[in-house]
């Protein structure tokens, strides 16, 4: 049970056995102290992580699915890392950063999967759609008050057909940009506002709230770009 503690440091250039050393650790959760845990699940994500991106350097697109799915294994155990107490937040910063990796590479994903659905029949989507929603899903668990999470599983949803939780995941994604904006203006974002007034107006009904919705879009869009040319110069 104690032999990751000994030898996970010094396994940092063999990820893999990390790995192995590290999910059997873990098989022994009630023996572990809360320290204990988050630094196994800090510790085991670190490894998948690093794993993830030698297999997808070598192999690129080749890479085998378990690799690619390593990153989801990761996220999954952030999330729980972040549920122990953490005395002193000895864990936090290291925890954080491991979650800003995970989230930037689901996020490309979920860009690069929307913009190859766009080249495919409309009978073919679902596939992309079903691993569109399930890398949106990790976004929002493992950051649930970023709005990027909560603008793309809208869109997915959108493009799923089902409005009212498009409608909740993008009236979300609207709150938390201006709750928790980020460092640099986005001026995508105001195309939340955009998406939610089209299913006010044809799915609701509702007229008012769909010129309501466009009115802050066009104001936000205004800011962020006049914000974004100032940040140019």
């Amino acid at each position: 049970l104690w032999l990751p503690w000994l030898h996970v440091q010094a396994q940092q250039q063999d990820p893999a056995l990390a790995i192995d050393m590290l999910r059997e650790a873990l098989k022994h959760g009630d023996e572990l102290s809360d320290h204990e845990k988050i630094k196994a699940r800090y510790h085991l994500a670190d490894a998948l992580i690093r794993e993830s991106q030698r297999q997808m350097a070598i192999a690129g697109e080749e890479v085998e699915r378990k690799y690619a799915d390593y990153i989801f294994e990761a996220a999954e155990l952030l999330v729980q890392a972040k549920r122990f107490p953490d005395a002193g937040n000895k864990f936090k910063d290291a925890i954080d950063i491991r979650s800003n990796t995970v989230f930037n590479s689901l996020l490309m994903s979920v860009v690069q999967l929307t913009n190859s659905m766009a080249e495919v029949h409309e009978k073919e989507k679902q596939p992309y759609l079903n691993e569109m929603l399930r890398i949106c899903n990790a976004m929002v668990q493992l950051k649930p008050d970023h709005y990027m999470g909560f603008d793309y599983r809208g869109q997915t949803h959108l493009a799923m057909g089902d409005t009212a939780k498009a409608h909740s995941d993008l009236m979300n994604g609207i709150r938390f940009y201006g709750t928790h904006p980020p460092e640099e203006p986005d001026a995508m974002a105001a195309y939340m506002h955009y998406r939610v007034a089209l299913i006010e107006f044809y799915g609701n009904g509702d007229v008012g709230k769909a010129l309501a919705l466009l009115k802050q879009g066009i104001d936000l869009n205004g800011k962020d770009r006049a914000l974004a040319e100032k940040d140019e110069t």
